[in-house]
């Protein structure tokens, strides 16, 4: 998508740049094993840095966004998981 039809330049969308707002607060990463856009090292760099309630998962053989289409079950099965723990308070 262009930037002028998202109305902000790419550059300054980072969840690195948002840490401090989401400081504390619930966060699965999903990294996608065969992506080649956003690295494994990006992945567990966020990973890292953002606390104690996050959790990682690595769906193998993923390209980069198809994570639910290539381990369908287990993507389902882990976000739901994620939810149901985050929400039940």
């Amino acid at each position: 998508m262009r930037e002028w039809r998202l109305g902000v330049r790419a550059t300054d969308i980072s969840p690195f740049k948002a840490r401090a707002w989401r400081a504390g607060r619930p966060l699965l990463v999903i990294e996608d094993g065969a992506d080649i856009h956003v690295t494994p090292d990006n992945q567990r760099e966020l990973f890292s840095v953002a606390g104690e309630a996050t959790e990682y998962w690595v769906a193998l053989g993923a390209s980069h966004g198809k994570g639910h289409t290539a381990a369908k079950a287990e993507y389902e099965r882990r976000e739901l998981a994620f939810w149901e723990r985050v929400f039940r308070r």
